[in-house]
């Protein structure tokens, strides 16, 4: 009988010692994971003034061929990011301002700005984000 007491006990504790490691080192792990983890990096503001104009100059060439409305605010919002980048205004802030001013999400109404939906404002933003950061 002290054999069987003796071997649940050894094995319960056993048992117990593996899950607390598995616990320290997946708290470890899992802490490891949030501090490697990097904020993304923008371009600098000579780098992004670059970047938009090379995309104005594409809408302006999709505008010569007859392009719509959409491209036309696109392009309004691509060159307010200049200005306010030329103002002295951080990139990301720039793109940030600029979308808010465009897109009017400071609106109580809650409607977006023509000619857009929500979505599409969100895809916008989007593009515009991904073509200043660095990958």
């Amino acid at each position: 009988m002290k054999k069987v007491i003796a071997k649940l006990g050894l094995t319960t504790v056993m048992t117990g010692l593996i899950l607390l490691c598995g616990l320290v080192f997946g708290a470890q792990n899992a802490q490891a994971q949030t501090i490697t983890k990097t904020a993304d990096a923008w371009a600098t503001p000579s780098e992004a003034l670059g970047l938009l104009q090379q995309q104005i100059e594409t809408f302006d060439n999709l505008l010569d061929q007859g392009a719509g409305a959409e491209i036309k605010v696109r392009k309004g919002l691509y060159q307010e990011v200049v200005v306010m980048i030329n103002n002295g205004q951080a990139v990301p802030k720039a793109v940030e301002l600029s979308y808010q001013n465009a897109s009017r999400v400071n609106d109580y109404s809650n409607v977006p700005a023509a000619p857009f939906t929500t979505n599409q404002w969100s895809a916008v933003y989007t593009e515009l984000s991904d073509l200043l950061k660095i990958h």
